[in-house]
């Protein structure tokens, strides 16, 4: 697999003698480790499950000479059971001597997630400068190639002199069924663990990263230093980011395209998934055919001039006013085109009011301030789907057939060949595109904000603080914590002794007719009565790309379109009306990840520091 824009090499393999020879080695060892730790937990007998099982781990890793596997496992399962605990537990020395276990996994997780070699190599010669951990290097160079380590380096050193808390693996216990490393939950460890974790968190973040970006790519580093590879989240979040991390080509549905290219790409679908976060995909599609049939990706500038043969139709605008359109080569872009006045992604018309906004206008001679925004990736995206929410049918047409209506091309059948182009690009980038803010001059009637730089976290589902603020939806009590129960679970369930799958949170508040709040700042998407069973429903879409659902209350206090604020008091909590819907009041709250898919609303809510008591889980006991 190709990461980081670079094709791992491949080493000179060694003749099967060698590879066997070695094999033998890390199958062994693995056996003799996992005898050691079984040994701990269940005697002779744990030692011999614990050797059969680690080798079988190691094995694994050696799929060409799995048939060692059995020769070695009998061998140390009758030196544990023949010669005892003491013996086997004696021979731990041995496992750290041949095998190198921690590092050892540490490389295998790395090489199992395909890191690119170049990456690894050049994280390595920085590791080595600056006395860093190597995964960490890796997973920051995967986010921002150019993140200045030797500020980072600067800043640890600061907060730690000593070098006493750098070490990720701190904390970490060894497990007998796994040749990896964990975490445990709390105690010492725990602590220590956290210690490391905020000093370095703290330290990415002061140079740049936002705080829950620097969690995440410490997250990943330390899921490499404890052995594991990356679950499917992380592994989205990775490629994602590395493949385009050092600048080079890489290669989509046969075709090479350039990091700029990638970037683009990736800017389509970040607006997809915040203007629509219920149909993020089906948006971004159409997005996509119509950003690889205007530009193939690449913002274009204006030469600005008036070409009678091509543009004999410049409507009131003569040659002057076209020459305006050279203030666009001042402004970053990828080439340069002559196609009446278009510019941008998506070749949008600046004398045809694509980049007006209020009284900033082409006609009214404001023409730098309608160039930049429509040489502005995240304003000509937005602008495209703030037309494509006017389309009512949009959802149910084919895709190129919206794009054409929208763009009314003299090619009308262009758009639909890029179909599945564009459903290769949302299969590696989907996942870890994050949602971006939607310029306010693109006239979106959702979640907007000024023009200027966004922030957007690393990946999906991790949070973008725009305001750093976050409220509980029920009413609080007096010492600070939210009022009520967890009264039901996401997930399956059973309900009235039958199996129910419960795509939301109950959370039970004050009772009957208590306040709920909005969790975050967003725009109302949806204010409806649900039915008269199961009460008024409201949904609110947040910046970051993700939504909050409220159920079951007695009114809306806010209607679709509003603006709200977190915090802010949107209904009163209803619940036990007649028809079998609720069995007493309580907020049924739903969370919505940037793909518009229902998720677990309490990690949702720990994200953004809200964590409810476990004393006040009734559901879990």
């Amino acid at each position: 697999m190709v990461r980081g824009g670079a094709m791992s090499e491949e080493p000179d393999k060694p003749d099967a003698k060698e590879q066997v020879k070695a094999a033998g080695v890390q199958i062994g060892g693995a056996a003799i480790q996992g005898a050691v730790q079984g040994a701990a937990v269940g005697g002779a007998a744990g030692a011999a499950a614990g050797a059969a099982k680690s080798a079988a781990v190691a094995a694994a890793r050696n799929p060409g000479v799995r048939k060692l596997i059995y020769v070695l496992i009998g061998a140390v399962i009758v030196i544990a059971l023949c010669m005892g605990v003491g013996m086997v537990a004696g021979a731990a020395s041995l496992v750290t001597a041949v095998v190198g276990t921690a590092d050892q996994n540490t490389e295998y997780a790395i090489a199992d997630d395909d890191v690119s070699s170049d990456v690894v190599k050049k994280a390595e010669a920085a590791a080595s400068r600056y006395t860093l951990p190597k995964e960490l290097i890796i997973s920051i160079t995967l986010a921002n190639d150019a993140y200045d380590i030797g500020g980072l380096s600067d800043r640890l050193d600061a907060a730690d002199p000593e070098r006493k808390i750098r070490d990720l693996r701190t904390g970490s216990v060894s497990s007998s069924s796994e040749m990896a490393r964990t975490i445990p939950e709390s105690g010492p460890g725990a602590d220590e663990a956290k210690k490391v974790r905020e000093l370095y968190v703290d330290a990415m973040a002061a140079g740049g990263f936002s705080e829950p970006q620097s969690d995440r790519i410490y997250e990943i580093a330390l899921r490499w230093a404890l052995g594991n590879t990356l679950d499917p989240e992380q592994e989205a979040c990775l490629s994602g980011a590395a493949a385009s991390a050092d600048g080079a080509d890489v290669q989509i549905n046969g075709s090479t395209w350039t990091a700029g290219q990638v970037a683009n790409m990736q800017v389509v679908i970040g607006m997809a998934k915040t203007m629509f976060p219920d149909d993020a995909r089906a948006a971004a599609t159409i997005a996509l055919i119509t950003v690889r049939q205007e530009s193939n990706f690449r913002n274009y500038a204006n030469d600005g001039v008036l070409n009678g043969a091509s543009d004999p139709n410049p409507g009131p605008f003569g040659a002057e006013d076209y020459a305006h359109l050279m203030y666009s080569l001042k402004l970053p872009h990828d080439a340069v085109g002559s196609d009446h006045s278009s510019l941008g992604l998506l070749q949008q018309q600046a004398t045809m009011g694509w980049g007006d906004y209020q009284q900033s206008t082409w006609a009214g001679g404001d023409y730098e301030a309608v160039i930049t925004r429509l040489m502005t990736p995240a304003y000509t995206v937005g602008k495209f789907l703030t037309k494509l929410s006017a389309v009512i049918d949009w959802r149910t047409m084919e895709p190129g057939k919206v794009a054409q209506r929208i763009q009314v091309s003299a090619y009308p059948d262009a758009y639909a060949k890029h179909v599945a182009l564009a459903d290769e690009i949302w299969r590696l980038y989907g996942g870890s595109s994050p949602a971006l803010a939607v310029p306010e001059s693109t006239g979106w009637n959702g979640a907007t904000f000024e023009d200027g730089p966004q922030t957007a976290g690393v990946c999906a589902g991790s949070p973008v603080l725009i305001d750093g603020e976050f409220s509980w939806p029920i009413e609080m009590r007096e010492d600070g914590t939210p009022a009520g129960y967890v009264t039901s679970h996401f997930g399956m369930r059973l309900l009235n002794g039958a199996p129910n799958y419960h795509s939301g949170v109950d959370l039970s508040g004050n009772g009957y007719g208590s306040d709920i709040y909005a969790v975050a700042a967003g725009t109302v998407v949806k204010s409806n009565l649900w039915s008269n069973a199961c009460g008024e429903y409201i949904q609110i879409a947040h910046p970051d790309g993700t939504a909050t659902g409220y159920l079951h209350m007695t009114d809306r206090l806010v209607n679709v379109g509003d603006k709200v604020v977190a915090g802010q008091l949107i209904a009163h909590m209803g619940g036990g009306q007649p028809g079998g819907c609720t069995f007493g009041a309580h907020l049924h709250l739903y969370a919505f990840d940037q793909q518009g898919t229902r998720i677990d609303a309490l990690p949702y809510l720990a994200q953004r520091g809200m964590v409810f008591p476990p004393e006040r889980d009734i559901a879990s006991n």
